[in-house]
């Protein structure tokens, strides 16, 4: 996660997976363009296959590429949750207060070793106590680098620094 705003007042952290949506858009276009020039010797052959690769490609962006905001506003003591995927927009809202800290909440680790001997790893806020207690992971999806732990340590800082 990419810290945006880091202010006594506002932390807003964002994750926008861009890599995966333009790698699926690409495949989308592939398969698209290759259907139409399959369709030019058989015209059924070139629908089926430009319309399968749209509608996989398609499908898969649609499930996987979404649009992730933390938002800690101490002016309304509230945290905002905010998702945006091509499904809609969804918000959810929690007080400050009853946050405690985030952690990194760490996968089984690589076996190819392809992320430098560093677990996926994402962001989860920890709400001891209230309506919203439990764990609250942040994103859906286990990431590679560092930016979890970046988003995490961004997240308790601020909040030591307010709560100070």
């Amino acid at each position: 996660m990419k810290v945006i705003r880091n202010t006594p007042d506002h932390l807003i952290l964002n994750d926008t997976p861009w890599l995966i949506g333009i790698m699926l858009a690409g495949f989308v276009f592939v398969f698209v363009a290759i259907g139409l020039l399959v369709s030019t010797d058989n015209l059924l052959a070139g629908l089926g296959f430009g319309g399968m690769g749209a509608l996989l490609g398609g499908a898969c962006f649609a499930v996987f590429v979404r649009r992730t905001q933390v938002i800690l506003n101490a002016s309304d003591n509230s945290l905002k949750l905010q998702r945006q995927s091509v499904f809609g927009y969804q918000t959810v809202t929690h007080p400050i207060d009853d946050l405690s800290h985030a952690i990194v909440e760490t996968s089984a680790p690589s076996r190819t070793g392809s992320s430098g001997g560093k677990a996926p790893s994402r962001i989860t806020l920890v709400f001891p106590a209230g309506m919203s207690a439990g764990n609250h992971p942040v994103t859906q999806v286990y990431t590679s680098g560092g930016g979890a732990a970046r988003g995490a340590d961004a997240i308790n800082t601020w909040l030591d620094a307010r709560r100070a």
